[in-house]
């Protein structure tokens, strides 16, 4: 299955709204079910890894690694970091 991007944008900010105004979640299975089976069989749960195709230098994103907002988010033990961002994601994605 292939993912426009128009759904990989829309999905992601989804997801990534609701990351953000829900910082207590730190796993993206923890997401709400009608959220989570979106993206459940995409690489790592993410509409931007499936439209680029798992190429981080094409990702808007940029890279899920250290020194990225997700890395950023993924490894915060602090709501609010994690919060934070969450909302840098949604911003580069709404630009994108």
């Amino acid at each position: 299955m292939s993912v426009t991007k128009e759904y990989a944008k829309e999905l992601s900010l989804e997801v990534w709204e609701y990351l953000r105004d829900h910082p207590k979640i730190d796993d993206k299975t923890d997401l709400p079910d009608e959220i989570f089976k979106k993206v459940a069989d995409m690489d790592c749960h993410c509409p931007l890894c499936k439209y680029f195709n798992n190429i981080c230098k094409d990702c808007i994103l940029e890279s899920c690694h250290n020194g990225s907002d997700y890395n950023g988010w993924y490894s915060a033990n602090d709501e609010k970091i994690r919060a934070l961002y969450a909302a840098k994601i949604v911003e580069k994605i709404k630009l994108w």
